[in-house]
């Protein structure tokens, strides 16, 4: 693994199990970016369907593309710490095999962070079931936010999420039930902040089963990061945990407007 980080390049991080039939379109999406230099490192975690194969034959297509094959299934945070790991960009961006970015994105990331300080970019993004082009209302985020903001209300959604290690140096994903929320929490602790694009520039699929439609677990993961990862003391963790609860369950209702109203929206 090399320490030097190309200057420029975005380092798509892509961790996958059995998504052959939606990660030639994820893919797909990261390069039809506006923003040509990027690489798409994909981490097949040990797929028992056609995945590999997708992937092997978009890579022998266009050399922007690597794949890494798991020989045993991890997880998705061991995943994204291979990708991780191999990524040879100054900016690494998170993309999983289900989800669709719209084409100016990361275009769009990259010059905020290169207006700024921050060390983070998220942004607003759409969730849909099947079609994209029937996606529901926009997930609307703050300007910024801080370590303990972040604590309160996990703003930065993944599939939006694009990391200056310039300024956060090399790092892996905590290996905890929201690996990716715990990441970011790791990341601006130190005093760093993250820009919010608040504007619309990703899907978001909805999957029967997926994590984030697990709410007790999910809830039981995010106790697990403020105890155990953060080390917040019981009682400022129980007035965090309601925080985010309440923040959470906002979300949930404000973006549950109806399907079949939802005009089409073109990308």
């Amino acid at each position: 693994m090399s320490t030097e980080l190309e200057e420029g390049l975005v380092s798509v991080i892509m961790p996958a199990w059995n998504r052959a039939d939606t990660i030639a379109q994820a893919i797909a999406s990261a390069l039809a970016q506006t923003y040509p230099h990027l690489e798409v490192v994909v981490v097949d975690d040990a797929s028992t369907d056609a995945t590999r194969e997708v992937v092997r034959r978009i890579a022998a297509a266009d050399p922007r593309v690597r794949l890494i094959a798991l020989g045993r299934n991890g997880g998705c945070a061991v995943a994204r710490t291979v990708a991780l790991d191999a990524a040879r960009g100054r900016y690494v961006a998170f993309l999983d095999a289900d989800d669709l970015w719209l084409a100016h994105k990361i275009e769009r990331q990259i010059d905020a962070l290169r207006r700024c300080d921050a060390a983070i970019c998220f942004g607003g993004y759409r969730r849909f079931r099947s079609d994209p082009e029937r996606a529901g209302p926009l997930v609307a985020v703050p300007r910024s936010v801080t370590y303990r903001e972040l604590l309160r209300s996990n703003v930065i959604g993944t599939l939006t999420c694009v990391v200056d290690r310039a300024r956060t140096g090399r790092f892996a994903m905590v290996r905890t039930g929201h690996d990716d929320y715990a990441t970011w929490l790791s990341l601006l602790r130190p005093g760093r902040w993250a820009v919010g694009i608040r504007d619309d520039l990703a899907r978001y699929r909805l999957t029967p089963g997926s994590l984030s439609s697990v709410k007790l677990r999910s809830w039981g993961q995010t106790w697990d990061i403020y105890r155990r990862c953060e080390r917040i003391a019981f009682w400022n963790a129980i007035g965090l945990f309601l925080s985010n609860g309440v923040s959470g369950l906002l979300k949930h209702v404000t973006t549950s407007a109806s399907w079949a109203r939802l005009p089409v929206l073109r990308r």
